[in-house]
């Protein structure tokens, strides 16, 4: 009779081990996935772009497109950018969440590959991920007690048309599961800076060479010598792509004067004078 009830608690004892262990082992498993690994940062590609979910796909809360509660701002003037320079970008979530999370991406439009260099300058809260062929920056463990995070971006070192963000964050109720999270969904488009695509046309060297344009104040008076009779049509055009001023004429043979660009009641920034002769165009930049 002892030795049957010695074999029983043995029996129960272990029994109550591996109900404990599983129960265990079950809150680790769901700790390590959801929060160690996205606690830590997001998977790549979880930012909505072409070709990727976001994440919903590991959280089941909703999923808020064109969020207008989430931002995502681009250092450069009027979206621009120029390439080669470096651009500081910020991306936010309403406070007031003790976790949050975030990942973004730059694609170019026209392929959507992955364009630019991403730059931290808070290795702290965020981090560097590559997968799918593209980098993304996203949070850190440390970071996801944020509700903002900074970062640099490095514009390719030649005009690669328009490229576009995309940035999705997680604002998460923190009650230990997946559900009931906010998912933010953000896009933002650049376009390259139409200055730094002026390109000076070799094909007229002997007119562009001879361009002349003598500034006072907002009055621009250009000047060419010629070799021989033109017509020039001149167009200028703000950096928005406005065009403000239109006007042709012909041109001899010798010195012309042309008349002169008011452009008293423009706004300050930068603006490019167009000389169109037939197909072949010279361009300046005048600064307002």
């Amino acid at each position: 009779m002892k030795k049957t009830l010695q074999t029983l608690s043995l029996v129960g004892i272990s029994a109550v081990s591996l109900i404990s262990f599983t129960k265990n082992n079950g809150t680790i498993g769901v700790y390590n996935h959801f929060e160690a690994l996205n606690g830590a940062g997001a998977q790549f590609g979880k930012t909505g772009a072409p070709g990727e979910q976001n994440c919903t796909q590991c959280h089941s809360g909703i999923a808020i497109t064109n969020s207008s509660a989430a931002s995502m701002t681009f250092s450069g003037a009027a979206n621009l950018y120029i390439p080669g320079s470096t651009y500081s970008m910020t991306v936010s979530l309403p406070s007031g969440s003790p976790k949050n999370g975030f990942e973004i991406v730059a694609l170019r439009m026209s392929d959507d590959a992955s364009i630019g260099t991403f730059s931290l300058t808070d290795a702290t809260n965020t981090q560097l991920k590559m997968g799918m062929g593209r980098t993304y920056v996203t949070h850190t463990s440390a970071g996801n007690s944020q509700s903002t995070w900074s970062f640099d971006w490095v514009a390719p070192a030649t005009n690669e048309g328009n490229i576009k963000f995309y940035y999705a964050a997680n604002l998460t109720n923190n009650n230990g599961t997946t559900s009931g999270d906010e998912i933010h969904l953000v896009e933002l488009v650049i376009e390259a800076d139409p200055s730094s695509a002026i390109v000076e046309q070799t094909e007229i060297v002997d007119i562009d060479n001879s361009l002349k344009i003598r500034t006072e104040g907002k009055i621009f008076t250009p000047s060419f010598d010629l070799e021989n009779d033109k017509a020039v049509s001149v167009t200028v055009v703000s950096l928005s792509g406005k065009s403000v001023y239109s006007n042709s004429e012909r041109l001899h043979k010798g010195s012309n004067t042309l008349n002169s660009i008011d452009l008293s009641n423009q706004a300050k920034g930068i603006y490019i004078i167009n000389f169109s002769f037939g197909n072949e165009t010279i361009s300046r930049k005048v600064n307002l």
